[in-house]
């Protein structure tokens, strides 16, 4: 993902990343314990 957004010139350190991911997973996780 870093080599990517800093290929595209997107501004987004690496702890805003981390975050948006961990959001994601829990999510996901939640998604697949109430299926």
């Amino acid at each position: 993902i870093r080599g990517d957004f800093d290929a595209a010139g997107v501004e987004q350190s690496d702890h805003q990343i981390r975050r948006t991911m961990d959001e994601l997973m829990a999510q996901a996780i939640e998604q697949i314990k109430n299926t």
